[in-house]
């Protein structure tokens, strides 16, 4: 078996002849050849079929649909083989290595999925056929759903019944809409062996939220619980959602539509936001680290390895006097490591350590993700206190306290900066369950 790239075109004339095992159910089996299908293998009969060129084109039109974002054709295996099925004969294999970028209608979860694709040839009808497909990867992106808004403007009770059962009048239509915990696991899928399918995986999840219905009967809420959902390649997503009225799965596709945090609100609190800082409106700016290991904080980071604080460092930006800098656990419910204040744009490694200084570093009980946040502020803040190593507010309602001034006026935040790695225990520290 030889590796070529798609773009080499072969021929090969192959005798239509080859050796062909019964089972006693009567089932055929195949036997393959060794030989490479770039070699030329004479024929030694009447009979031969010539194996053209597996394209770019045939496999783009085979494979690519308009869900696909992306599609890429990474690797080719192919050998000869002399195999009869379903009355069939094939004399040529072409495994090829795709990579795509599923669908995403709902505009919030993009995937990778890679898949190998057994191509075969016909000798009768002289082409190329797919046998199957094999998904050997595939990953979302688990961290835009967590906090996330949905609505659907046109939605019927019967379309709600599971879980809201007779809550609403039959046969009323309204608006619903949909908000996610903002602490929620979400997708774990394992790919381990070829019955895994190329179109649609399973996955866990750990997490809750909120249906909130507005119509003519008025606006009810109820809080629902999510475990487990699959997840097509086209991007159809579908979660087993729970609720003290009954469970069943609701798919999230074009008709749900993502919405601000902003909009939510607005519509499921029926007022004006007003002066609420939402994160996603917030300019940005960069900050970098010296502290990393690849994507983990440096070990010394942690309080059980010196409680060395990361070193860190940001362009001035205009119009700030202050910054105010954040170490957030997000998987322990926003633990506080780290808060200090600065008009400085670089923070020396070690320059805090303690608890008093405004550091204790990282000490989780398994693998976490910690986020250094640096808020630009026009001026002091009006109330600036925050409980270092403990449990705390998300970052939102920690911006939105930065950005009242000193004297109550609003506006105080600029922008920030964010660096995210993951911290993991040695084996040999304390368990410590927070």
């Amino acid at each position: 078996m030889k590796r070529r790239s798609l773009s080499g075109y072969f021929i090969l004339s192959v005798l239509l002849a080859g050796s062909m095992a019964f089972t006693g159910c009567g089932h055929e089996t195949a036997t393959e050849t060794n030989v490479n299908i770039e070699d030329e293998v004479k024929p030694t009969g009447d009979s031969a079929a010539v194996v053209t060129e597996l394209t770019d084109e045939q496999i783009t039109g085979d494979l690519k649909s308009d869900p696909y974002i992306s599609f890429d054709i990474t690797g080719h295996e192919s050998e000869t083989v002399d195999m009869s099925e379903n009355g069939k004969h094939y004399i040529a294999k072409d495994t090829v290595s795709v990579e795509v970028g599923g669908g995403d209608p709902t505009g919030l979860i993009p995937q990778n999925i890679s898949k190998d694709v057994i191509y075969l040839f016909d000798a009768d009808e002289g082409a190329w056929v797919i046998d199957k497909e094999i998904c050997t990867a595939w990953s979302v992106n688990n961290e835009a759903l967590p906090g996330s808004c949905f609505k659907s403007d046109t939605i019927k009770q019967a379309d709600l019944k599971t879980w809201l059962a007779d809550d609403i009048p039959a046969d009323e239509n309204g608006k619903l809409y949909i908000k996610f915990k903002k602490k929620m696991g979400f997708f774990a899928i394992a790919i381990n062996d070829e019955n895994n399918s190329p179109k649609e995986q399973p996955f866990f999840t750990n997490g809750s939220g909120v249906f909130t219905w507005i119509g003519d009967s008025g606006i009810i809420e109820k809080n629902f619980k999510c475990m487990e959902g699959t997840i097509t390649d086209e991007g159809e997503l579908t979660l087993k959602l729970s609720t003290d009225k009954g469970e069943g799965d609701f798919m999230f596709s074009a008709n749900m539509t993502n919405i601000s945090d902003r909009e939510y609100d607005a519509a499921v609190l029926g007022e004006d936001a007003g002066d609420t800082l939402y994160i996603e409106e917030v300019q940005t700016f960069e900050v970098s680290t010296s502290s990393l290991d690849g994507e983990m904080w440096k070990k010394e980071c942690g309080s059980r390895h010196g409680n060395v604080s990361p070193e860190l460092s940001w362009n001035a930006v205009d119009g700030a006097s202050k910054y105010v800098v954040f170490m957030i656990d997000k998987d322990a419910s926003n633990w506080l490591h780290m808060f200090v204040e600065t008009d400085d744009t670089k923070l020396e490694e070690g320059a805090f350590n303690g608890k008093d200084a405004g550091y204790v570093g990282p000490y989780p009980p398994e693998k976490h993700e910690y986020d250094i946040y640096v808020i630009a502020l026009k001026g002091e803040p009006e109330k600036i206190a925050f409980n270092m190593d403990a449990t705390g507010t998300d970052i939102s309602d920690k911006l939105n306290k930065l950005n009242i001034a000193e004297g109550g006026g609003t506006g105080n935040v600029i922008s920030y900066g964010i660096i995210r790695a993951f911290y993991e225990p040695s084996p040999d520290e304390e368990n410590i369950l927070r």
